[in-house]
């Protein structure tokens, strides 16, 4: 089994957090790379929120779809 050192080390924009890895680009939440959890938790949804007002012509999403 081949393992790898986890030597590229980043901190996340959003939580602060030390992760291992390349990350996710965090926008619209905060300018530069999350963790996996900043990204799952606070980024996606965000991006989904906006595209549904895109969607939607610009007029509010609803939160509940």
């Amino acid at each position: 089994m081949i393992t790898r050192k986890r030597t590229l080390t980043r901190r996340c924009a959003i939580c602060g957090k030390v992760y291992y890895g390349f990350g996710h680009v965090a926008e619209p939440v905060a300018p530069g790379r999350c963790c996996d959890r900043c990204n799952a938790e606070q980024v996606l949804p965000e991006r989904r929120r906006a595209l549904r007002v895109v969607e939607d012509g610009g007029r509010k999403a609803n939160p509940n779809v």
